[in-house]
């Protein structure tokens, strides 16, 4: 949580308000999906995450968009624990006020 701290930090630096916080966070992640009961777990396991407001997946294209205020890199270890499967984050877009 720290790191994540320092990190959200710099974020609203480079922002150029101190008055500025991050309200939430897109996350896509590229994932390889095998079929539409395993797209079921990960969406469901993902989105009782904390933090986690909608979770959503496009089978076609190997994607998972999770937004929320949640670290990227536990939403990717929550993935990769149900399963042998790749995974890899595609982008993280902040929406800061």
């Amino acid at each position: 949580m720290k790191d994540r701290n320092y990190q959200l930090a710099i974020i609203l630096q480079n922002h150029g308000s101190s008055n500025a916080f991050v309200t939430f966070q897109i996350i896509e992640l590229g994932v390889s999906f095998n079929n539409q009961s395993e797209i079921y777990t990960i969406e469901n396991a993902v989105s009782s995450l904390v933090g986690v407001e909608s979770v959503s997946s496009q089978k076609d294209t190997g994607r998972l968009i999770v937004v929320g205020c949640v670290d990227p890199i536990e939403v990717v270890s929550c993935v990769r624990e149900l399963g042998n499967m790749a995974v890899k984050v595609l982008s993280v877009k902040y929406k800061i006020e």
